[in-house]
C-alpha cells in the first residue's frame, strides 16, 4: 500500500464533493488473477481525514476539554517531530495537567460529545494572558 498525503482548501462544498468522489471512483490495475491469468482488477483508495481543529473556550474548562478528547490515554497520530514542528509554528505548549487541575489527573467530567471511531491527539493548547482590568482592578482573562 501507498500513502499520499496532501492539504485542501476551498468552499465547504466543493472539499465535501471532492471527499466524496476521491473515496468513491474506481480504478483499474493491472493483477494476476488466482489462474495465473492478468486480468484489470477494480479497486478503491480509502480516503481518511487528517484534520487539524482549533476549540476555543475559557481557561478554567480546559481539564474538562483534555478529558473529552482523551489527552492522557490517546496513542499518537502524529509523529513526535511533526507534533514539535506543529507547536512551534502555532505557537502551542504542552498542557501542564497538574497546574490545570491541582492533582496528576483530569477530572472525570467529559462533554457529551461521541469520539466512537475517532482517534484525537491534542497538539497543544495555548493561553491568552491575564491582565488587571483598568474598570475593577481584578486580575482576569483577557477575551
Amino acid at each position: 500500500m501507498a500513502e499520499v498525503y496532501f492539504a485542501a482548501t476551498g468552499p465547504y462544498h466543493w472539499l465535501k464533493l471532492f471527499e466524496s468522489q476521491m473515496q468513491s471512483q474506481p480504478f483499474f490495475l493491472p493483477a494476476i488473477g488466482p489462474t495465473g491469468q492478468r486480468t484489470n482488477d477494480q479497486f478503491f483508495g480509502m480516503l481518511e481525514p487528517l484534520m487539524l481543529y482549533r476549540f476555543v473556550a475559557p481557561k478554567a474548562g480546559l481539564p474538562i476539554i483534555l478529558k473529552t478528547l482523551n489527552y492522557e490515554t490517546s496513542d499518537p497520530i502524529i509523529p513526535a517531530a511533526l507534533k514539535w514542528t506543529i507547536q512551534k509554528a502555532l505557537g502551542l505548549k504542552e498542557p501542564n495537567i497538574k497546574e490545570l487541575t491541582g492533582i496528576n489527573a483530569l477530572p472525570n467530567v467529559k462533554l457529551a460529545v461521541s469520539t466512537e471511531h475517532l482517534k484525537l491527539n491534542v497538539l497543544g493548547i495555548k493561553e491568552d494572558e491575564e491582565r488587571v482590568m483598568v474598570e475593577n482592578g481584578k486580575r482576569q482573562e483577557a477575551i
